[in-house]
């Protein structure tokens, strides 16, 4: 079913949303302070809106050599507080079936598997928590990140090939601890309607801290 809800894509430089340089970094590193810190742009949605309700996705691009680093959302309603730097633009349809395109992802990679907290009480449970190898693990066991995040990706691209990919964890000395993996790759596009939804739901968990945006560029 072709998706009739256009997407937003806003960009704002991370140290106007830090409200300093100096805080910035601080910001990044509190999930829970960076999830209010983004929806605070969207003034104009509803308190009792839920964050998937507006397919709102939201990520941190490194600086590069002419730009300082940047938050980049996605989401159904443009961001609305007036804020300096704030730049947002009418996402367009993603390319055709067959089309070769570079991706970035960030995800968060992890493995969840529920144990006994007690080996003589089955009943009581926990769950650990592991990372997904990264392809340039030697000691990797199981699948690693391309396996992961082929699966993840599949019905809107495909043949994927990874050529960078940055492992963080935020939070450290917060509530919330969150692992980061910043991917850039080469795909082709398997079907533009599942991709542009793919798009719009995000990729895996920890959405609401800096996870699951995925965006892509025909080349």
């Amino acid at each position: 079913m072709t998706v009739q809800v256009p997407s937003y894509l806003s960009r704002i430089p991370l140290h106007v949303i830090g409200r300093s340089a100096a805080r910035a970094g601080r910001l990044v590193d509190d999930p829970e302070k960076f999830h209010r810190a983004v929806m605070a742009l969207f003034e104009n949605v509803p308190s009792n809106t839920f964050r998937s309700d507006a397919h709102i996705l939201f990520r941190v691009d490194p600086a590069q050599a002419n730009r300082p680093a940047v938050v980049l959302i996605r989401s159904d309603v443009a961001p609305a507080y007036p804020i300096a730097g704030l730049e947002t633009i009418v996402e367009v349809m993603p390319p055709d079936r067959g089309t070769p395109v570079a991706f970035r992802a960030t995800v968060n990679a992890v493995r969840r598997k529920t144990v006994p907290r007690d080996p003589k009480s089955l009943a009581k449970t926990r769950e650990v928590v592991s990372p997904v190898p990264r392809d340039d693990d030697p000691d990797a066991q199981g699948d690693t990140i391309s396996v992961w995040l082929t699966a993840r990706l599949s019905g809107a691209i495909r043949d994927l090939e990874l050529f960078n990919h940055v492992r963080n964890v935020v939070g450290k000395k917060t509530n919330r601890t969150i692992q980061t993996d910043l991917i850039d790759g080469f795909a082709f596009v398997e079907d533009a309607v599942a991709l542009q939804q793919l798009l719009k739901d995000g990729v895996g968990r920890a959405k609401s801290y800096g996870c699951g945006l995925l965006t892509v560029k025909a080349i």
